[in-house]
């Protein structure tokens, strides 16, 4: 069964509705986090082991039985699945998703650069051939768009799309060199022949954090668990 355009054209009317037929039903009843079933979240295969080790041992120490569903993340659709509870909460770099989107920072982390060189500096940073990492078929990478309003290019000769993949290809390969997010390197097997130095030029900081849909900023479930997923990364 499809929804026809009318429906469609509806729906938000109709889910907001709901949304505030559930909120007035339980503005009397005292949330219970026992009654909490599953916690989906969408996250980018990368940041995963970032997010969700921490996030189980968290609610364990709760002794709640909760199911963890992680979900890859499709940034297209982040705003339906929020809209439609396909995922409780998408974590992911910050970046607007619109106004019915809520965000809240939860980790910073910054890039740094691996090599099989035993010293860096900026010549030869922008000189070596680079392994780039991106789960697009196209598009320019996020640090490349940093590097480029600064007047800097590089040239990548391996665009894959995990970073532990580059890692073992740089192991093989002497010049090449990998930006990364530190926080993802640490999570990641290193060969003792690679070396991890800091970027010769100024990038930002990169923000990762968790987004909501904001008809659920109320909710008492959906409260409990930001709150809580808020205390991990305090």
């Amino acid at each position: 069964m499809l929804p026809t355009p009318f429906a469609e054209q509806i729906y938000p009317t109709v889910q907001n509705a709901l949304f505030s037929f559930q909120d007035i039903s339980k503005q009397k009843q005292i949330f219970d986090p026992n009654s909490i079933q599953t916690l989906r979240v969408a996250v980018h295969d990368e940041i995963e082991p970032i997010i969700f080790p921490r996030l189980i041992q968290h609610f364990q120490k709760l002794n709640l039985n909760i199911q963890f569903l992680s979900t890859k993340l499709d940034r297209k659709n982040v705003v339906v699945d929020l809209a439609t509870q396909q995922v409780d909460f998408v974590i992911d770099l910050e970046q607007n998703y619109g106004e019915k989107i809520n965000y809240q920072n939860l980790v910073q982390d910054q890039f740094v650069m691996c090599s099989q060189h035993t010293q860096m500096n900026r010549k030869l940073y922008f000189s070596s051939p680079h392994i780039g990492v991106s789960s697009r078929r196209t598009g320019v990478l996020l640090e490349d768009i940093y590097l480029n309003k600064e007047q800097y290019n590089r040239q990548i000769f391996l665009r894959c799309q995990h970073y532990s993949t580059a890692l073992q290809v740089l192991a093989q390969y002497p010049e090449a060199i990998l930006t990364i997010p530190k926080q993802i390197l640490s999570h990641l097997n290193i060969e003792d022949c690679i070396h991890i130095f800091d970027i010769p030029v100024d990038l930002p900081v990169l923000n990762m954090g968790i987004y909501w849909h904001q008809a659920l900023s109320e909710n008492s479930r959906h409260t409990f668990l930001r709150n809580e997923i808020f205390k991990i990364f305090a």
